[in-house]
């Protein structure tokens, strides 16, 4: 019988659970995420459950958290782009 360890198995968070994670670390509401972003509420909650954001909107969200972003593509000789 083989076990896995549920945080092995669920290590990669999707972009909408990052955001929550870091909205709650910060002790900001999704609202005023949408509000830093000049978004209505409605279109954000939208966007966060069709899980659906560009690389420029994940960057917006990351400055109203006080956050960066890193986005690596490591290609299989290690190069990264």
């Amino acid at each position: 019988m083989v076990v896995y360890n549920i945080l092995e198995v669920r290590a990669v968070l999707t972009v909408n659970e990052k955001i929550r994670i870091m909205a709650k670390r910060n002790r900001m509401t999704l609202g005023s995420i949408a509000d830093a972003l000049g978004e209505s509420r409605q279109g954000f909650s939208n966007k966060l459950s069709r899980n659906d954001f560009d690389e420029s909107e994940i960057r917006a969200i990351a400055a109203a958290l006080g956050a960066e972003v890193s986005i690596i593509f490591r290609l299989s000789d290690g190069t990264d782009l």
